[in-house]
């Protein structure tokens, strides 16, 4: 038997039927889970004596929230005394990450050896070299003259 109701989320008008959970038990509008939402009395009802039953609607405990802390790893709340998320199973309190070893930096590499200084011979086969060009380059002038 399905009776009409309003919605207490949205306030549109739907038909529901008292005393049966299910998925279908949700509004259209607002998704409200209407299996919460008690059925209107009739005046034959006044005798207390039929067969409702009185459900605590969501909120019933009171005012007071219980305190949450976003996991770590997917940002869902959980209560605080939880060990693992209850959405995504990671630690709540997750170990902290390792200090980075500090890797030392190379040392430079050695200077380079110095040029060898020429040595006397070289020093003399370089004058004679080039005595040897100028005497040659003056006798190609005068056989040219």
């Amino acid at each position: 038997m399905k009776v009409a109701v309003e919605c207490p989320g949205c306030g549109a008008d739907v038909e529901i039927e008292p005393g049966r959970r299910s998925a279908e038990m949700f509004c259209a509008h607002c998704d409200y889970p209407l299996f919460w939402v008690t059925p209107p009395r009739s005046l034959e009802d006044d005798d207390d004596t039929g067969d409702m039953v009185l459900r605590r609607r969501p909120g019933a405990a009171g005012i007071r929230l219980p305190a949450t802390v976003p996991c770590p790893a997917c940002r869902e709340l959980n209560l605080v005394m939880e060990v693992v998320c209850l959405r995504c199973g990671s630690p709540m309190q997750p170990e902290p990450e390792p200090e980075p070893v500090v890797v030392p930096e190379p040392p430079p590499p050695p200077p380079p050896d110095p040029e060898p200084e020429p040595s006397r011979w070289e020093l003399w086969m370089t004058v004679l070299v080039a005595v040897y060009a100028v005497v040659l380059l003056g006798a190609f002038l005068v056989w040219l003259l």
